[in-house]
């Protein structure tokens, strides 16, 4: 609808009028970003390979994003829901299971709903799971999600390939998923922002304890550091205030 030539041939003026109905469409600047940095791979690829002499997007500017980071969720609203599901039944233990990996290894919900037993390491607590452009990735979670998981397969009802079941022995749907948690979080009383806010809580608090922009780049399957960056930097005066608690010039000085 926009007239538009074919990729190979398109040049900067082609490729801004393209970014520009991005944003004219409602899209999110980092859903603009995310097809900016594809479309430039692309070029590149075309140039080693000789199918263009030149890669347009050199004197096109990238979409600016705004630094601050969209919701997520805290520690303490994770714990309230978490409580406020219990272990009365296997649907019980199957939620509060789903939402300790949400928030422990900063999974996609589509990533979630596609894993399946087998994926289960669980002598070094991983899960194998198959990101975007069907990548996979192993990603790791702790000994309380390890125990969720472990405690909901015991008690459900059906054996099957799938890890998390909906009804029958068919996996749990993305909708299934996401109507799940708007009824847990409003029974718990918390706000729900989201199934994504889980991926950003992750990543917030994996960078506040100390964790590494690498090593979370590789745990959340981000294919570079555009991303992981918006959230090192949104999390770094956290970070500066909890090593000064530590490293306080002050608290070593010999007086009372």
């Amino acid at each position: 609808s926009l007239g538009l030539p074919s990729l190979a041939t398109m040049d900067r003026t082609h490729i801004r009028h393209w970014l520009s109905s991005l944003h004219q469409k409602g899209n999110k600047p980092a859903t603009v970003s995310v097809r900016y940095r594809s479309l430039n791979r692309f070029f590149g690829w075309c140039v080693a390979e000789e199918e263009r002499s030149d890669n347009p997007m050199d004197r096109v500017d990238p979409p600016r994003i705004p630094s601050e980071i969209q919701a997520y969720y805290g520690p303490h609203e994770v714990e309230g829901v978490v409580r406020a599901i219990g272990r009365a039944t296997p649907h019980d233990l199957r939620d509060a299971a789903m939402i300790m990996v949400l928030y422990d290894s900063g999974v996609r919900a589509a990533e979630l709903c596609g894993m399946k037993v087998e994926d289960l390491v669980w002598r070094d607590r991983t899960i194998l799971v198959t990101g975007m452009a069907s990548k996979q990735r192993r990603v790791s979670i702790g000994h309380k999600t390890a125990q969720a998981i472990e405690r909901y397969l015991r008690k459900r009802p059906v054996k099957s390939d799938w890890l998390w079941l909906g009804s029958a022995i068919k996996p749990l749907a993305l909708n299934g998923l996401r109507m799940m948690l708007e009824r847990r979080f409003k029974d718990a009383g918390v706000k729900f922002r989201g199934t994504h806010a889980f991926r950003r809580g992750f990543a917030m608090e994996y960078l506040a304890n100390g964790g590494q922009e690498g090593d979370l780049k590789e745990l959340g399957g981000w294919q570079d550091y555009a991303m992981v960056s918006r959230y090192a930097k949104a999390n770094a005066g956290e970070r500066a205030i909890a090593a000064h608690k530590k490293l306080s010039p002050g608290d070593r000085l010999n007086v009372r």
